[in-house]
């Protein structure tokens, strides 16, 4: 496999990249690739520390709008059940005058 080379930009000559000479040219970019990661993890970190806040929030709201709803149901509820206990007892008042009269009437 052929060395690798480049090119000198002032003389034009073309330098061969030896070990010696690439090593410092490989330590650099690694340490550059390095850094990047490590900037790209602490960036995922936020990104899933902001993610796992919304969620709780959003737990924590749909929570309150169960009870929300859990609250006007049971009053509505309650509402509904008063409303036919008085439709029912003016039914009951209705037919008991009736029946009343028919008692008078026979007798």
């Amino acid at each position: 496999m052929p060395e690798p080379t480049i090119i000198c930009p002032k003389c034009r000559n073309e330098i061969k990249l030896t070990e010696s000479l690439a090593a410092p040219l490989i330590e650099e970019t690694r340490q550059q690739f390095e850094k990047q990661l490590a900037q790209k993890d602490v960036d995922l970190a936020t990104r899933e520390q902001s993610l796992r806040e919304r969620l709780e929030t959003l737990a924590k709201q749909r929570e309150s709008l169960d009870a929300e709803v859990a609250e006007k149901v049971r009053q509505e509820r309650a509402k509904i059940a008063a409303e036919e206990s008085r439709k029912a007892k003016q039914i009951l008042s209705a037919d008991l005058e009736q029946k009343t009269k028919e008692i008078g009437g026979l007798q």
